[in-house]
């Protein structure tokens, strides 16, 4: 390799897009930023793998009580979504909650409706990303919840990486906000939308999303 390869190899795509600018070579700072995010997805993506890879050993070897533990565990090591967002009015949190999915490159879709906010993901770059290619199917075969729980809004065949979205909900409350953020309602088939709702006002979130995280919806 010569010494100009060298440099090119070690400097980052940002300062390459920013070097391209500028140039005034709009063509290549295009072609840089491609290239800053298919690179950054795919580490993104591997990275979110191995979560669900971990997750599937501990749930597999020890039981579902012991995997919700252990992602526990990790978000009490630090403040997670739903402390940041703790007294966030409806929305800031969903700026936050974009924001969010923006760095999980997710494809989205936002709507206004008269008591909510509607994300949808289509797919969630995370487990939705990871259940439309199959790694709960053979050969990787990744593990899912078979315990009615909480943390799987008391339903059987949750993945286990989706189970920390409910268990950010269930935190949230348990913090102290007056009802789940944001609100799952996850697909049946894979290969559908997933969506998340923000409520604006207390009130108006059914009584079933605080029932199937094991909560209770507080009196007017």
């Amino acid at each position: 390799m010569d010494q100009e390869e060298l440099k090119e190899l070690g400097m980052s795509n940002l300062d390459k897009v920013l070097r391209a600018l500028d140039k005034g070579d709009v063509e290549e700072a295009r072609k840089c930023a491609q290239v800053m995010e298919q690179e950054a997805k795919h580490a993104h993506d591997l990275m979110v793998d191995f979560v669900w890879v971990l997750l599937t050993y501990i749930g597999k070897r020890y039981g579902d009580d012991e995997m919700v533990k252990a992602m526990r565990f990790r978000h009490a090591g630090q403040p997670q979504v739903a402390e940041r967002m703790l007294g966030m009015i409806a929305e800031d949190a969903v700026r936050f909650k974009t924001m969010i999915h923006r760095a999980h490159h997710s494809r989205m879709t936002l709507t206004e409706e008269e008591d909510r906010f509607v994300l949808k993901l289509d797919p969630c770059n995370t487990g939705g990303r990871m259940l439309r290619q199959g790694l709960d199917q053979p050969p990787m075969n990744l593990g899912k919840l078979q315990k009615k729980l909480p943390e799987s809004w008391n339903q059987t065949d949750v993945s286990y990486y989706c189970g920390h979205c409910a268990l950010h909900s269930i935190m949230g409350v348990e913090k102290g906000a007056p009802h789940p953020t944001w609100i799952y309602d996850r697909p049946k088939n894979s290969q559908d939308p997933c969506y998340q709702y923000c409520y604006k006002r207390t009130q108006d979130v059914p009584e079933k999303y605080f029932s199937e995280l094991g909560l209770k919806k507080p009196k007017d």
